[in-house]
């Protein structure tokens, strides 16, 4: 049976990230096939106001997108194929 080369990195930075040593929950990263994925998990404890325009979990989301895209942006730029979600 063939190795798997996926490789799942726990609270690790991203090796190929040139940037901010940011280190992610989870990275789901496959050298070979220069893939990978970014998972930054978050609980949030409480809700904004029945009239406020995004949720508490949708302005998580907003901020850590915006913290990880340098890292998927610079491995897009490397020929990897990357997102965040």
């Amino acid at each position: 049976r063939a190795k798997s080369t996926t490789e799942l990195r726990l609270n690790q930075t991203v090796p190929e990230y040139t940037g901010t040593a940011l280190r992610p929950d989870i990275v789901l990263r496959n050298e070979a096939a220069k893939t990978m994925v970014i998972a930054d998990l978050a609980v949030t404890f409480e809700d904004h106001a029945a009239r406020a325009r995004h949720s508490s979990l949708q302005l998580s989301h907003d901020h850590k997108t915006l913290v990880y895209q340098p890292i998927v942006a610079e491995m897009r730029h490397k020929g990897w194929r990357s997102g965040y979600g």
